[in-house]
């Protein structure tokens, strides 16, 4: 599954967003998730809980998260953060998908 989030994510919306993210990956049956930052500006700590949540959620269901196309000061939180190191994060989202099928050839 793809879902594609933009603008700012923080206290306001984080925990909506996870939500609606999360339903959707249950009526899918769940399996991996890309999740397109491509058109955010902005995330707080509301935001990372979110997505730590998400990343948790596919693990739990036997799939991963792969976090697409984060822009400059999005990449620069997960790095400072240390998420980059723990999280599966991809420049494009192409690049996500790749990873996601090289991940699915390794394990046939």
């Amino acid at each position: 599954m793809r879902a594609t989030v933009s603008g700012q994510i923080d206290y306001a919306n984080a925990t909506a967003m996870q939500r609606r993210i999360a339903a959707g990956c249950e009526e899918r049956g769940g399996g991996d998730l890309i999740l397109d930052l491509g058109g955010v500006d902005f995330l707080d700590s509301s935001a990372l809980r979110s997505i730590l949540h998400l990343h948790h959620e596919c693990e739990r269901r036997g799939g991963r998260l792969v976090l697409a196309a984060a822009g400059g000061s999005v990449r620069a939180i997960l790095s400072v953060t240390g998420l980059e190191r723990h999280l599966n994060v991809a420049d494009t989202l192409q690049d996500a998908m790749g990873m996601l099928a090289a991940d699915d050839g390794e394990q046939a």
